[in-house]
């Protein structure tokens, strides 16, 4: 037997002729015992070393260009959530120097917060964000939607591959494709959680 993280996964390897989907055996992943919706004395010292204060939109994952980083920080700069940030967690390799030098000129560029935390800050992260924003063209599962999920934090996530199947009712979904309409998303989700 072939052990896959999704019933989307499944079925892409099964179209592919990988694996006989006989021999295929879906087992979901869970997110570690740390993420939890408790607040901890440290989330607050986290928040302070990264530069991160008041509200903001959380993304975590990588650059590459699937992750669809690209679309969250334009469709953010276009959003009128002036009071928010965007922080974005992730490893400054690969595609990050190129990022950064085409959003220098965006309005929403000084709102920025690129942090590279260790794995054990990210509780804190989730902990305090406004909401998480997950962007991805592709996903064979998605970590962050369970850790997200797991700290009692509001989840906007991609239409796209697995993220409705991790997800489920727990996130509000967009069209990661759609540049006009995106950051009327953000604006919605921001608004309905300061009612």
């Amino acid at each position: 037997a072939v052990i896959t993280v999704s019933d989307t996964t499944r079925r892409e390897l099964t179209a592919l002729g990988v694996v006989p989907e006989r021999l295929l055996r879906r087992v979901y992943l869970a997110s570690a015992p740390e993420f939890s919706p408790t607040p901890l004395p440290e989330d607050a010292e986290v928040l302070r070393r990264y530069g991160v204060s008041g509200e903001y939109l959380l993304y975590v994952g990588g650059y590459d260009k699937h992750k669809n980083v690209d679309a969250l920080v334009r469709a953010f700069d276009r959003a009128r959530l002036p009071d928010h940030s965007l922080v974005v967690a992730a490893s400054k390799h690969r595609w990050h120097s190129e990022l950064v030098a085409k959003w220098r000129d965006l309005s929403c560029f000084s709102r920025l917060r690129l942090i590279e935390p260790q794995t054990s800050e990210l509780p804190s992260l989730y902990r305090g964000a406004s909401f998480f924003v997950n962007p991805s063209l592709w996903e064979s599962f998605s970590f962050q939607l369970l850790e997200a999920m797991a700290c009692g934090t509001p989840i906007l996530a991609s239409n796209r591959t697995a993220i409705p199947e991790i997800a489920g009712d727990a996130a509000l979904y967009f069209d990661p494709a759609d540049s006009t309409g995106t950051p009327a998303i953000f604006e919605r989700m921001a608004g309905d959680l300061n009612l």
